[in-house]
């Protein structure tokens, strides 16, 4: 059976997409990083030359009364690619997510799932997989009370202590 993509399950959740990131790196061939490492910077004062698709699907769910909070457990120093996500996560939260950063030092007590995750309207989640340089290998969906559960205790814990991204500052 095939996942949704992310846009469709943002699409049609009600009350609440919750996403926990946990890796250092993703994709390192993601065009948008390999222009940033270039220097391409987002110019927060132009906004048309930075807001993508994601930022409409973000405003619409939003606009719909859907909180979308992202969170984000992070080494530090921080990796070039987490500085790279910290540069551009103005565009983010100017569309309307809530995203905020735990340094990973902060996360030893924390029990957490084994793989990133969204949680939509806590009844599904969707599973993220990564190979070891941060390119994704496929995804999983699940209800299962148990998993839904976990998720949520974990996103709750990391949320309660993470720093909003406004007032976080990588190291």
């Amino acid at each position: 059976m095939a996942v949704p993509t992310i846009e469709d399950l943002l699409r049609t959740c009600e009350r609440t997409a919750l996403h926990l990131e946990t890796r250092d790196q993703y994709d390192r061939t993601d065009p948008m990083f390999t222009a940033w490492q270039a220097g391409h910077r987002d110019d927060p004062a132009d906004r048309d030359s930075w807001w993508r698709p994601w930022c409409d699907l973000i405003a619409e769910t939003t606009g719909r009364g859907v909180a979308v909070r992202r969170a984000r457990i992070v080494s530090e120093p921080v990796s070039e690619y987490i500085q790279f996500e910290y540069d551009g996560t103005f565009t983010n939260v100017a569309a309307g997510e809530d995203i905020r950063w735990l340094p990973r030092r902060q996360a030893t007590d924390i029990a957490l799932p084994g793989n990133d995750f969204w949680l939509f309207d806590d009844t599904l989640v969707r599973v993220g997989h990564f190979d070891g340089d941060g390119r994704s290998t496929g995804h999983e969906m699940t209800t299962d009370p148990g998993v839904v559960k976990v998720c949520a205790s974990a996103f709750d814990a990391v949320w309660e202590r993470a720093v909003p991204h406004g007032q976080y500052r990588p190291s």
